[in-house]
């Protein structure tokens, strides 16, 4: 049986709802809020790479917050969006330096199948002419990935998953766990890696969220806070997080180390390694370590793991 989620009571808590679903349905961690409050955004509110096909699909989403019901207590099926909603995003996203390759409206109103077949019909015409799709993304689009993410639904609706008997503080500490480490450092060759800096505020984020709790960004800025994962009621979970601090320890030692020697530099935004290449796969085996031991206590705890081509060298 899924259960049922309410829409949020204010846009700032349904554009985040949007953003963290839109990490864990594209897995792409970098999805973000574009902009601030008082900044032109071009008709986007989240914009991020939908790595689910390939070549990875570039999507931006648009967040409508609607009410589900008129002041009468009449049920609006489809909101107040319409085609003029899209239409006018549609205008706005032109003005954008980096295309789009799909625009999704995302409302917290209900289907309507007039709304679907009106979209039906634009998106026809649409790809005649070479541009982007749209999608629409209703309340029950939202209801049935909060029913399968549920680290995303841990994150945002703890109080529903605790009256359904499935919400617990690991299951929480689990959730924010993988989305500090579903990251493009995890997944990449060591020779691929893009900025030092990058990279060194990446071992420092993870390390800090494992003794923490706190997950922050480059900025320093909170995204996500958990209990202390150290604190995690199973032995065995705990005895990971100890093993993940020790290997992220090492992983931090080695990176600075092979820095302070000049081992490697940065060349123009790109890792060079300038010993010999077994610097690379030392490092690269160091990170698969970290991600087995990740995904134990993510499976342990009903999260899906982190999924990286790292995981595929020998051993790991």
């Amino acid at each position: 049986m899924n259960m049922d989620f309410f829409p949020p009571s204010n846009w700032q808590d349904f554009e985040r709802l949007t953003r963290l679903l839109c990490e864990a349905e594209w897995s792409d961690i970098y999805a973000v809020t574009v902009g601030r409050p008082g900044q032109a955004q071009n008709g986007i509110d989240v914009v991020g790479w939908d790595y689910r096909v390939h070549p990875r699909l570039r999507t931006g989403v648009q967040c409508k917050r609607r009410s589900q019901a008129s002041s009468d207590g009449t049920v609006l099926a489809g909101g107040l969006v319409n085609l003029e909603d899209v239409k006018s995003c549609l205008g706005a996203i032109k003005k954008i330096k980096v295309p789009l390759g799909h625009l999704v409206m995302a409302t917290t109103a209900s289907q309507d199948v007039t709304f679907q077949n009106q979209i039906d019909e634009l998106n026809v015409m649409r790809v005649a002419q070479g541009e982007c799709e749209v999608s629409i993304w209703f309340w029950e689009w939202y209801q049935e990935k909060l029913n399968r993410h549920l680290g995303v639904a841990a994150t945002c609706y703890p109080r529903i998953l605790a009256q359904n008997n499935m919400y617990n503080v690991d299951m929480n500490v689990a959730a924010v766990l993988r989305h500090g480490f579903d990251r493009v450092f995890m997944k990449t060759p060591f020779r691929s890696e893009n900025q030092i800096g990058g990279v060194v505020a990446a071992i420092e984020s993870m390390h800090g969220l494992l003794a923490t709790g706190l997950l922050r960004d480059a900025q320093k800025q909170l995204v996500l806070s958990c209990a202390p994962p150290i604190g995690m009621r199973e032995g065995q979970d705990r005895n990971s997080v100890a093993r993940l601090q020790e290997l992220v320890r090492v992983l931090r030692d080695d990176v600075t180390g092979c820095l302070a020697r000049n081992d490697i530099y940065d060349a123009g935004g790109g890792w060079i390694i300038l010993s010999d290449l077994s610097i690379g796969e030392r490092l690269d085996r160091q990170r698969a370590e970290i991600l087995v031991e990740l995904n134990g206590i993510l499976r342990r705890n009903g999260v899906d793991p982190v999924e990286s081509p790292l995981l595929s060298l020998e051993g790991a």
